[in-house]
């Protein structure tokens, strides 16, 4: 029988994927020199009376010998017109790995129909990168916000649209078992006992050498969020070197989804935030990206509490967020194991220890007017640069003189 055309051709990378009713063909691991053209060959059934893979070696596209040679192996391992079927795979994978992806008209391209996967913390098809200290709590964090893409959920860490979207988390640092433990926690902590598509791979080698199988998993499951856990290991080589960089984002370019980069803070930066040198290593680890935050973690010893500020260091399209965090609280069972990690949204970093003298100053306030005096002694601070705050305050509008010498918050923000 002769072979139609290909039902359905997809490209992500350099994972070709080509279908036919009874055939799934792979090609993936291009290299051209010369006047050869190779890859990976991959060859299933999905006829029920010869089911499963028919074939997995290196394939040259341009060896019309070679070609014969395994057509005529497939036939006789299953009836189908494999010359055929390995012409138009031949042809179509040729044209699109010379060409690439064809040049079309702006005007042409249709507008995403959402900017946000995560908002307002990751974009659709687009690397955000979430830097810290380490013991800060990002991959906890990493994992809440995979939680809420996983389960769709419209408010939790973050916002969705409220469909659920697969996630693969990539894993240079520790185990698939400790992951486990902590997504657990989290969904006990929400009350949630369903189980959202989140897929973990543990990673040995580096992301570059390995997207050709990271996007075999994305097709596979569907994946819309990979989440690479730390960018410092994934790299492969040394992160100061902008080539590090740059090879790691171009792979991450071809996954076609959106992706969340957890980084580390360069040594000896401060702690304020804000400051895209924070970075550790190449500038292009902030250049490649379309968001940065900074995550800001606080520990209280006397409570099971940790606090998450973050900070919008960076926003390709549109303004920068404001400053504001989370409290994840944790609870461990009787053989300390933690059983649940809740999540409370902070609207200021005041709210958690954190941020500038004017933002503690707003949150003081909430309880009623105060004096000048009283603000400094509250909280510890000279009460000359607590009166050039409140001035500072006043002139953009956020608090109002009020009777006795004391300051207090609009009525419109009371």
């Amino acid at each position: 029988m002769k072979c139609p055309p290909p039902s359905e051709f997809t490209v992500i990378g350099d994972v070709y994927h080509f279908r036919w009713p009874l055939v799934e063909v792979e090609l993936d691991r291009f290299v051209e020199r010369k006047d050869d053209l190779t890859a990976e060959l991959t060859v299933y059934s999905h006829d029920p009376t010869a089911p499963g893979l028919l074939y997995d070696a290196r394939f040259n596209l341009m060896a019309g010998t070679t070609r014969k040679l395994i057509a005529d192996m497939l036939e006789r391992r299953m009836d189908f017109d494999w010359p055929g079927v390995l012409e138009a795979v031949c042809k179509l994978a040729k044209e699109r790995w010379r060409e690439g992806e064809p040049a079309v008209n702006l005007w042409d391209i249709a507008p995403q129909e959402a900017r946000w996967l995560l908002k307002p913390y990751i974009e659709v098809n687009s690397p955000t990168v979430l830097f810290a200290v380490g013991g800060s709590g990002k991959s906890v964090l990493a994992l809440a916000m995979a939680y809420t893409v996983a389960a769709g959920l419209r408010y939790f860490v973050g916002k969705t649209e409220g469909v659920a979207k697969p996630v693969l988390y990539l894993d240079w640092e520790t185990s698939g078992a400790v992951h486990t433990e902590r997504l657990r926690a989290i969904a006990a902590g929400r009350d949630a006992p369903d189980h959202p598509p989140i897929f973990y791979k543990r990673m040995t080698t580096s992301l570059v050498e390995a997207a050709g199988a990271i996007r075999k998993e994305i097709i596979k499951r569907k994946i819309e969020l990979v989440i690479v856990d730390s960018l410092g290991y994934a790299g492969g080589a040394a992160p100061e070197e902008a080539a590090t960089a740059i090879a790691l984002f171009s792979a991450i370019r071809t996954f076609g989804t959106a992706t969340l980069c957890i980084h580390h803070r360069r040594k000896g930066t401060g702690q304020k935030g804000g400051d895209p040198d924070s970075l550790f290593g190449s500038a292009y680890y902030y250049n490649s990206a379309r968001h940065v935050w900074q995550l800001e973690g606080a520990k209280d010893e006397n409570t099971d509490e940790i606090g998450m500020g973050l900070i919008h260091v960076k926003s390709n399209n549109g303004r920068l967020q404001p400053r504001h965090g989370y409290t994840a609280k944790f609870t461990n069972d009787a053989n300390d194991v933690t059983a649940s990690i809740s999540f409370r949204y902070r609207e200021n970093l005041a709210d958690l220890g954190m941020g500038d003298l004017k933002d503690q100053i707003l949150v003081e306030l909430r309880g009623g007017a105060l004096g000048a005096g009283e603000l400094a002694e509250n909280l510890d601070a000279r009460e000359t640069t607590v009166r050039s705050r409140l001035t500072e305050l006043k002139r953009s509008g956020r608090i109002i003189h009020v009777a006795g010498n004391k300051w207090g918050l609009p009525a419109v923000n009371g």
